[in-house]
């Protein structure tokens, strides 16, 4: 099932964060799939086994492993009707869709997050995941997809019907035309679907009263992603399970091309967005489980959690202090083409995270950074003389070894690839 070629290096191959492989090479391992959990639009997530030990799989589909969607409506007015495209964003200069390849798409969105708590110790945020694979689908791997898929409907009346649909592995993954082609899948954390309760009201009862009783804790790691420059961008109540956030298929993190500094958006924008994902917090989170506890017999008691203070936040008629004035912003969003005011702002602003003081420490630390390329030209007299102290102070410390890669930003050798080396996935990624 493993795909042969280079040794597997820790993905996006960009500056920034990155997810390491979760092993070199699948086919030494004991690696099964199990059952068919589901499809999306960008991937199809199957439960594996590998070495006894299950896990969620999710498979990305090629297409959306080279593509980048960087909708930002107002700013950009792209969206799709009924699957076809309407609209398109503006085309971007090369240099600017290499960088969004490396930071818009699917896989690459998924590794930069996942990277990114990992680096900062704060895995607890989403579900862990423990690295990605590199799989080809061979004639044993199609096997074993058949078998989950007729796992997965057993029981469903219309099954035949789903397992005619789903059972070619290359069909489902959007790759036909080019099945032997490899796919990328990061491994994760299994957690059983909390919405099955088989009609029993005792169990669908207790899922709802579990359910909003994780609401406080769901909102407080929300806004610790924004903290650690995450921003969620497509956020629903299908991505939690069991109170922790899934799926990062349309997240962005810094540094990014479109953060501030870049002159592609305006300074707000990233702002703008952490306060779209409360905002969809409030109503698909927060209101949708509200709604469920009252439309339940007997009533449930509802979570007080706010989210957003837009729309049905009621304020105090004798005093205008912390009353937020227009005109406002706009949120800024990827699939709603429709207008909503920034009537308060989000705890954090994801771009105001110091990636740069982070990436300065994995250098000293030797942890792999991306592909930086070392300063040029001039520097500085009042650097110069920082730089001799530190180096004559490194030399009476370690005997006169000086460290040669301090001055460049740069990274460490034996994780570097060169573009025209790496097969294609590894170039875009």
């Amino acid at each position: 099932m493993a795909a042969t070629g280079p040794q597997l290096i820790p993905l996006p191959n960009i500056e920034g964060p990155k997810l390491n492989p979760f092993v070199q090479n699948i086919d030494n391992h004991n690696f099964v799939l199990e059952k068919f959990l589901g499809e999306g639009c960008h991937s199809a997530v199957v439960l594996a086994s590998i070495d006894g030990k299950q896990y969620a799989i999710k498979f990305f589909k090629p297409e959306w492993t080279r593509e980048p969607r960087f909708d930002m409506y107002p700013m950009e007015e792209a969206y799709t009707m009924n699957g076809v495209a309407v609209g398109g964003p503006d085309p971007q200069p090369p240099a600017v869709m290499n960088h969004l390849r490396g930071q818009a798409t699917s896989f690459n969105a998924e590794c930069r997050v996942y990277g990114r708590l990992k680096e900062l110790g704060k895995e607890r945020l989403a579900v862990k995941a423990h690295g990605y694979l590199k799989v080809v689908l061979t004639r044993d791997f199609q096997e074993q997809w058949e078998t989950a898929v007729v796992t997965r409907y057993a029981d469903d009346q219309h099954r035949l019907y789903w397992i005619s649909e789903k059972r070619s592995a290359a069909k489902v993954l959007e790759m036909e035309d080019n099945p032997d082609q490899p796919v990328y899948a990061i491994v994760k954390d299994y957690i059983p679907d909390h919405r099955d309760t088989d009609g029993d009201p005792t169990r669908e009862r207790e899922m709802k009263k579990r359910q909003i009783r994780h609401i406080p804790q769901m909102l407080r790691n929300l806004h610790q992603l924004h903290k650690c420059g995450i921003v969620v961008r497509d956020l629903k109540e299908q991505q939690y399970f069991e109170g922790q956030i899934v799926d990062f298929s349309h997240a962005w993190t810094v540094p990014h091309i479109t953060a501030p500094g870049n002159d592609l958006r305006p300074n707000w924008a990233w702002k703008s967005m952490a306060a779209w994902d409360l905002h969809c917090f409030q109503v698909y989170i927060i209101n949708h489980w509200n709604r469920r506890a009252r439309d339940h017999r007997p009533v449930l008691r509802q979570t007080r959690t706010e989210a957003w203070r837009n729309g049905g936040h009621h304020y105090n008629l004798r005093s205008s202090i912390g009353e937020p004035l227009g005109p406002y912003l706009p949120l800024c969003k990827y699939d709603i083409v429709v207008d909503y005011d920034m009537k308060c702002d989000p705890l954090f602003d994801p771009s105001e995270f110091d990636w740069r003081a982070l990436e300065q420490t994995k250098r000293e630390k030797h942890i792999v950074t991306g592909r930086v390329k070392k300063r040029t030209g001039r520097t500085g007299p009042r650097r110069r003389r920082g730089r001799r102290a530190a180096q004559a102070n490194a030399g009476q410390a370690d005997g006169g070894q000086a460290d040669g890669g301090q001055d460049g930003g740069g990274q460490d050798g034996g994780a570097q690839v060169d573009a025209g080396d790496a097969d294609p996935g590894d170039v875009l990624m």
